[in-house]
């Protein structure tokens, strides 16, 4: 589902935060990622992909994030 993001910075490696409408989710455990596409058409890799499986910290990954959350 798209998202949109929140505030116009334009930094080219900037963290960006993001909000989401997700209308009626079911209760339960969910499981959300979040993968960033560039105006290049460029999308950020999953955190499987060889080439973030060779980054040694978190900070030098820039893989997508998964999130398990609750809803109730």
């Amino acid at each position: 589902m798209p998202a949109t993001v929140d505030g116009t910075e334009e930094a080219e490696f900037a963290w960006k935060m993001w909000s989401l409408d997700w209308p009626r989710p079911s209760a339960g455990e969910h499981t959300v990622t979040s993968r960033a596409i560039d105006k290049s058409g460029n999308i950020q890799p999953a955190m499987s992909d060889p080439w973030i499986a060779k980054k040694h910290t978190y900070w030098e990954s820039n893989g997508q994030v998964t999130r398990r959350i609750q809803v109730s």
